[in-house]
């Protein structure tokens, strides 16, 4: 039988995750981060939606297209609601608008991509739902969005697997190690930035203590 973990891919803790967590933490301590990190989920969604929408009309295969046009509409419901909950109807569209060259990937590329992205998507999720506890509306959010993340890294996975199983092993593995890469350079970009605001952070009292203070 398989492990749990390794059924359930968003639930392994690489360094990154636990780093990006402890990070988040401190941030969150900002006055308005609330706001700030809804706006920033809207704008994932919505870049989500430029590289789906980019993508469906060459996918010839029936069931990837049900499941990719699936995803999309899922990311659609996931802007227009975070662009909802952080006060600013258009903070996705505003992002859309300009596009992306990420858009422009071939299918085994952006397939790569989204299984490391909707991974790290589930462990964001995990961590947002214990820091918007406190907002029962947003929290609400939170959770459905988490069920449709889990769906979309489950099945950008089994699609990775299927065509490493039918004979383009040494693609797929290519296809990962890219997406991994990126994955890692973002990380680290957003790391360095953090990094600059580590000591007022330390001392920061968390926003929902001032709330209540």
């Amino acid at each position: 039988m398989r492990d749990k973990r390794e059924r359930r891919p968003w639930a392994r803790r690489d360094w990154q995750a636990r780093l990006s967590a402890r990070l988040v933490r401190l941030r969150s301590r900002q006055p308005g981060w609330h706001q700030e990190a809804l706006r920033v989920l809207a704008v994932s969604e919505a870049r989500s939606v430029v590289m789906l929408e980019a993508a469906l009309p060459s996918v010839t295969d029936p069931v990837l297209k049900r499941l990719m046009t699936k995803h999309l509409e899922d990311e659609r419901n996931h802007d227009v609601a975070f662009s909802g909950l952080c006060g600013d109807a258009n903070a996705g569209k505003a992002f859309a608008s300009r596009g992306t060259q990420s858009g422009r990937m071939n299918l085994l590329d952006l397939v790569a991509f989204f299984e490391v992205a909707e991974l790290r998507g589930c462990q964001t999720m995990e961590l947002y739902r214990e820091l918007f506890a406190h907002d029962p509306k947003v929290l609400e959010t939170l959770n459905w969005v988490f069920r449709d993340e889990k769906f979309h890294a489950t099945y950008t996975n089994r699609q990775m697997d299927k065509w490493a199983r039918e004979g383009h092993a040494a693609e797929v593995r290519r296809a990962r190690d890219a997406a991994r890469s990126r994955d890692r350079t973002s990380f680290l970009r957003q790391s360095a930035a953090f990094m600059l605001e580590l000591p007022r952070l330390l001392v920061a009292r968390p926003e929902t203590d001032r709330a209540t203070a």
